[in-house]
């Protein structure tokens, strides 16, 4: 399992432990450490081609959640963070909605 990986399976399960205590903004919160642990490993280790989250993982959220509607509401241009805040309409649903997409996502990587 990636480092990363295992650092959201705890994040998950006691996230005022890992992201501080909030007012029920952990997606913010954990948006803000993913993307932060990225740009410093990438740094870290010199190189530019590091992905935090599998590149696929993008493309995963928006295809999962446009297959909700009649039409296509995300796109190209749209990032998966800005995708699952959307689609789950508050930072506490977005959490949740996160994890049930990086979940069933995790699945189809091992298969």
């Amino acid at each position: 399992m990636p480092p990363l990986a295992s650092i959201l399976e705890f994040t998950k399960a006691n996230p005022a432990a890992y992201l501080g205590r909030g007012n029920g903004d952990y997606y913010a919160r954990l948006v803000g450490f993913i993307l932060g642990y990225g740009f410093g490993a990438k740094r870290a280790g010199g190189d530019s081609t590091f992905h935090t989250l599998q590149v696929e993982f993008n493309d995963y959220v928006k295809a999962t959640l446009n297959s909700k509607h009649g039409s296509p509401l995300y796109s190209a241009e749209n990032h998966w963070t800005d995708a699952i805040l959307s689609e789950a309409g508050n930072d506490p649903g977005a959490f949740k909605l996160f994890y049930e997409l990086w979940e069933t996502f995790a699945q189809t990587q091992v298969a």
